[in-house]
């Protein structure tokens, strides 16, 4: 079983993670967590994952292929799945330690050193929300913006032939004053707003 640190919060809200391997796990689509808990026909081990789900009482699941992520905020109940699965764990999570201070938010990432040694804030890209003959123009923007704002050529290529609503790409930008700058310039193109904390 590996143990991995994570920089991030699952989901902008979870802190641990447990990934396990079950033989079933799409039982925990179809069934709630009472009936899967109670069966006397499913199997061994999905029952008694279900049982200290119960206990749990606040967690989040994510089920793919044979495995089943567990997602949990309490440090014990990350242990007690530990303990009771350690045999069949694919991977876990906890968190860096700066990620349990109730000063670093969801959005904030823990890093060692900040990206390209300059840039504070990772900004998601809406490209969908701009209609393709705007989109040139504010490349151009953001390219007289260079360095304080960076983007990859692949990310430039991506935001002129999306129009999909989805924000998988980013682009890097180094302070405060111009991350102001972006949204004053088009607010709308901008999705979730990370800061890097060193």
């Amino acid at each position: 079983m590996k143990q991995s640190q994570t920089n991030r919060r699952f989901y902008n809200r979870w802190l641990y993670k447990v990934t396990v391997r079950l033989d079933n796990p799409h039982v925990f689509r179809h069934n709630s967590i009472d009936v899967i808990s109670s069966s006397k026909t499913m199997h061994r081990e999905s029952r008694r994952l279900a049982k200290i789900l119960l206990s749990i009482g606040d967690f989040q699941l994510r089920i793919e292929r044979k495995y089943i992520d567990v997602y949990v905020n309490d440090r014990t109940h990350y242990d007690e799945l530990v303990d009771n699965f350690s045999a069949t764990i694919k991977h876990c999570f906890i968190p860096h330690p700066n990620l349990t201070d109730h000063t670093i938010s969801a959005k904030d990432i823990i890093a060692k050193k900040l990206p390209h040694d300059r840039y504070r804030y990772k900004v998601y890209l809406k490209a969908h929300a701009m209609p393709d003959q705007e989109k040139k123009n504010y490349l151009k923007w953001l390219e007289t913006q260079h360095p304080r704002i960076y983007l990859t050529d692949n990310t430039k290529d991506w935001f002129m032939k999306t129009s999909w609503n989805w924000d998988r790409r980013y682009m890097y930008i180094e302070d405060e004053h111009t991350l102001l700058l972006a949204k004053m310039r088009q607010g709308s193109v901008l999705g979730s707003i990370y800061t890097y904390r060193v």
